[in-house]
């Protein structure tokens, strides 16, 4: 094993090509993504005496003598455990950004010309950082005369709104690497003449100036200047946060989204998709944390849906006459892992929850006509709807304790099959196609999903948070309805846009217009529960 910690099997040893291979072959090939000169699976890996199901990445290249060599980037996996506690799609972005800097490094190393390899102006490291800077914002494809070519081959669409994170990300992992002892001898041990084109070389090539510098990705500041996420903001024009945006969900399509935006023309309605909007904007959820829902998890009180959140992994549960963990029940009872831990379309992540070990309850935003309406769709789902579903489910597949659950059977897609749980990219199409129904209902083109808007899927966390700030709530509260662990968390679902601070100070003395977003939405909600109860749609 080298310095970087990066496994590479030997391509001579016919027993390391095999279990290699034997490896790769046990790996859905629905987790895997490549490059020209990498890929990588999701999978299990074992750390210690844990094990993780987290994004590998491996170099693909080939030696002199035309033998593959398959290496596994084991200096990620070491980063991963240090930073543990982030979500999957952080490591997914970083292997990304990672895979797509040696990607690029290859190919320019290829490109460059010797003068260029030795210009004493420029190291070729800081060069080639530079290049990938440039090339992930504008692309690397140029139009000569109606053509388009690329000198590098890598056909790269300019990712302009991408690049500050892809950047930032790669620039965190680097300035991590450089501050590891072995990591800067070896940099040091990379200085060599000769150009190799393997994605190995070009990795060290394109690190050995950060990880020499440790932090030289990022800007160096002066007094009480800030410095952004790392030295390519002048190339991607990083966005001042200043402008204050609110992405809160729009408070007139609260109830068309209810009641109209996931119903076909035909009257069909995706009962899973309209109810966990429901949820989201009633109770503030994240949209990763109804997927996590078991059907115990839900109570009634009287009129009032009483639904508490867990930890998917660690929370207890009751199974029998004894207690367990979540995790150890769906191995146990359903031989299946939490959606945390599972790879491909089942995967959900989840975020730091206050009290979500022990279990804590979702607060549903004081609005009578809400909490009515969430209870019958809630009641309905649980005691019609879903038993009908499992009782068309093929019994070989098994039962699970999840409350939301494919409606139909769509293997044919690779959607699963009837009875599954529900996918949060089932999920997330069924919202653009309401987001995109209602623009059709309502003739409003600027109707699109965007997180500007408030029409992303963390627009209704937003709009629960303002409608909490509206009711004067004092933050102490704000931070148990949303479950944040800090209190300072809430500051960016809680900010109100211009105009309303201006109203708050203009009309200060008699606040009459804190109750105009509850009484809007009210009487919206009843506007239309009162059509489609005549109609007896509900």
């Amino acid at each position: 094993m080298n310095m970087l910690d990066i496994i590479e099997p030997q391509g001579l040893n016919r027993k390391t090509r095999r279990r290699t291979k034997k490896r790769l072959r046990q790996t859905s090939i629905q987790n895997i993504e490549r490059g020209l000169h990498y890929f990588y699976v999701t999978q299990q890996v074992r750390r210690g005496d844990r094990s993780f199901v987290w994004p590998v990445l491996y170099l693909v290249h080939q030696d002199s003598a035309g033998e593959t060599h398959v290496v596994r980037v084991e200096s990620l996996l070491d980063y991963f455990e240090d930073h543990s506690a982030k979500e999957h799609q952080w490591r997914l972005n970083n292997v990304r950004g990672v895979g797509q800097l040696i990607e690029h490094s290859v190919e320019m190393l290829k490109y460059m010309s010797d003068e260029q390899r030795r210009a004493p102006d420029e190291p070729i490291e800081r060069y080639l950082l530079r290049k990938f800077a440039l090339n992930i914002v504008n692309g690397t494809t140029a139009v000569d005369e109606g053509i388009a070519k690329d000198a590098l081959g890598l056909y790269w669409k300019p990712r302009a709104k991408e690049a500050d994170r892809i950047l930032a990300n790669v620039s965190a992992y680097l300035t991590w690497l450089g501050e590891r002892e072995e990591s800067r001898r070896w940099a040091f041990a990379a200085s060599v003449a000769d150009v190799e084109n393997t994605p190995l070389y070009a990795f060290r090539k394109a690190a050995e100036l950060a990880i020499r510098k440790k932090v030289s990705l990022l800007s160096h500041i002066k007094q009480e200047a800030r410095a952004p996420r790392h030295r390519f903001a002048a190339i991607t024009g990083e966005h001042s946060q200043s402008t204050n945006p609110v992405y809160a969900f729009p408070t007139k399509y609260v109830a068309p989204m209810m009641f109209e935006a996931f119903r076909t023309a035909e009257g069909e309605i995706d009962h899973e998709a309209e109810l966990i909007a429901l949820i989201l904007l009633a109770g503030g959820l994240r949209s990763c944390e109804p997927f996590h829902l078991y059907v115990s998890d839900v109570q009634f009180l009287g009129d009032e849906p009483v639904i508490f959140l867990h930890h998917p992994e660690d929370s207890e549960i009751i199974n029998g006459r004894k207690k367990m963990s979540r995790r150890k029940y769906l191995e146990e009872r359903f031989k299946l892992l939490p959606r945390t831990l599972q790879m491909g379309p089942g995967k959900a992540g989840w975020k730091s929850v206050l009290g979500d070990v022990d279990g804590t309850p979702v607060h549903w935003l004081p609005l009578d006509e809400l909490q009515e309406l969430l209870t019958q769709k809630l009641r309905r789902y649980i005691l019609q709807i879903r038993p009908a579903i499992l009782r068309a489910r093929p019994k070989h597949l098994g039962d699970h304790p999840f409350l939301f659950v494919n409606a139909r059977d769509a293997t044919a897609s690779g959607g699963g099959n009837i009875g599954d749980p529900y996918t949060m990219s089932a999920f997330k199409g069924a919202w653009e196609r309401a987001i995109r129904r209602l623009a059709l209902l309502y003739d409003d083109p600027d109707l699109t999903v965007k997180k500007e808007t408030g029409t992303s899927l963390h627009g209704p966390r937003h709009f629960y948070g303002r409608f909490l700030r509206t009711l004067e709530l004092p933050p102490d509260i704000i931070q148990l309805a949303m479950h944040h662990k800090s209190i300072l968390s809430q500051n960016v679902y809680t900010r109100l846009t211009s105009a309303e601070v201006n109203a708050l100070l203009k009309q200060s003395a008699s606040k009459a217009n804190l109750t105009e977003m509850t009484t809007a939405v009210m009487g919206s909600v009843q506007k239309f529960r009162n059509h489609y109860m005549n109609a007896g749609a509900v």
